[in-house]
């Protein structure tokens, strides 16, 4: 959440040095990271997935002292940029589920996939990096089986502004808030895949994210429309989804 959220060939997943009491939940992690992985090479928007995702499972301890720690409290994992291409992702060990596990895995590695070289771009896209993180951890399920939908619903009716750009949370968020605020992205990427299709979903992703170039700019030359109008019909699509 913030890159970061409440890997026949050589294998593509593994784990960095842990605590010794979650030794025994490696073997598992791993596979779970194996299939994590694959759906994340779906979202290498240069068309070269990492040759490895390197995983750090992190203790109560080692958490804190990870580089690119000191994260918000309702952090669950992170990627984070180490140089030469390469991100790794760190998990917070504390609380992770089974069936939580293979949604941030998912999440994760695919920050580690199509994020650029320089790490995240900055807070007004936000929600289109973490909305296409959500939508991969989501793994193709119905829209109504999301659980931040009843978090984006209270956001909704709670006097959001209805802008996608800033809808980040602060880091002392309440959990509810944090929850809401990446359902409204996941929702925002949703509308844009199911209307136009992934690949030119990510097409408006790589023009932003790795290009640097304006939402205005990637809109015409992903979508062919203006951004002001699909800004519009995503947040329609988030009021009429969160109900």
């Amino acid at each position: 959440m913030g890159d970061q959220r409440p890997g026949g060939r050589r294998r593509r997943a593994d784990h960095r040095r842990h605590h010794p009491a979650l030794r025994g939940k490696l073997p598992g992690l791993l596979a779970q990271a194996e299939a994590a992985a694959k759906v994340a090479d779906g979202y290498a928007v240069t068309g070269s997935p990492p040759d490895r995702y390197r995983i750090f499972y992190a203790g109560r301890t080692e958490w804190q002292r990870w580089y690119g720690g000191e994260r918000p409290e309702w952090t669950g994992g992170y990627a984070v940029t180490v140089g030469g291409g390469h991100h790794e992702v760190v998990l917070n060990a504390e609380g992770l589920t089974n069936s939580g596990t293979d949604d941030l895995l998912r999440h994760e590695l695919t920050h580690a996939a199509s994020l650029p070289e320089r790490g995240y771009p900055g807070k007004l896209t936000w929600w289109l990096v973490e909305g296409l993180a959500e939508f991969a951890g989501a793994g193709g399920q119905a829209v109504d089986r999301y659980e931040g939908v009843a978090d984006v619903r209270k956001m909704v009716r709670g006097g959001w502004d209805g802008k996608l750009e800033g809808v980040n949370p602060a880091d002392d968020a309440p959990a509810e808030r944090v929850a809401g605020s990446y359902g409204i992205g996941y929702l925002a990427v949703r509308h844009l895949v199911d209307r136009y299709g992934p690949l030119r979903l990510l097409t408006f992703f790589k023009t932003v994210v790795h290009d640097g170039r304006t939402l205005d700019v990637a809109s015409e030359k992903a979508f062919g429309e203006q951004w002001s109008t699909l800004h519009d019909e995503c947040v329609a699509y988030v009021r009429a989804t969160a109900g």
